[in-house]
């Protein structure tokens, strides 16, 4: 499998864990938040406090954790809060833009969207080349697939004898008519 391009924040390299950092944080600053009205520990609550904007921030780089990966056969990355997508290529409709950092996938299921890549124009142009390319082939593929052979129904001289014999009982075709034909038929 060949990979085209792959996108990803280097900045911040972010596990799991982060995620769990940031909630602590978050609840120990908010408990040095309500610690400052009652008087309780005033010292411990403003240190407290400085922990809500640090976790706020954890948060918000754990949540645009954006990575994707093209090869020529299926897109997969990570998109928000650590969501893994695996989409095969021949299942993606479209692909937008979206500002100068973002992309959208779009599928039969929905919209999925990597926000915050390095190098979003260009696996934008790669995608689209992909899509195009794959659209391309499918057509060409089912205008050269051959068109069924017609049938040809063989029927036997009896099969015909009896067709006539019964257009006779009917009384569709005189009796005349009939030895004609069965004559011809025979080759008589």
């Amino acid at each position: 499998m060949k990979k085209f391009w792959r996108s990803q924040k280097k900045k911040f390299q972010v596990d799991e864990k982060l995620y769990i950092r940031a909630i602590i944080l978050i609840v120990l600053g908010l408990a040095g938040i309500a610690m400052w009205p009652f008087g309780i520990l005033p010292i411990i609550g403003m240190i407290l406090t400085v922990c809500l904007p640090i976790g706020l921030v954890f948060l918000y780089l754990a949540y645009f954790r954006c990575s994707i990966t093209v090869t020529n056969y299926r897109v997969s990355g990570r998109i928000g809060w650590g969501k893994q997508v695996d989409l095969p290529l021949r299942q993606i409709s479209s692909v937008s833009k979206r500002g100068k950092d973002t992309l959208g996938v779009a599928t039969s299921s929905g919209l999925i969207k990597f926000s915050r890549l390095e190098n979003a124009e260009a696996v934008y142009q790669v995608l689209t080349g992909l899509i195009n390319e794959m659209q391309t082939q499918a057509s060409i593929a089912s205008s050269a697939a051959p068109a069924p052979a017609p049938v040809i129904q063989q029927s036997s001289d009896a099969d015909e004898l009896a067709k006539y014999k019964t257009l006779l009982d009917s009384g569709a075709i005189t009796q005349e008519e009939y030895d004609a034909k069965k004559k011809q038929i025979l080759g008589l």
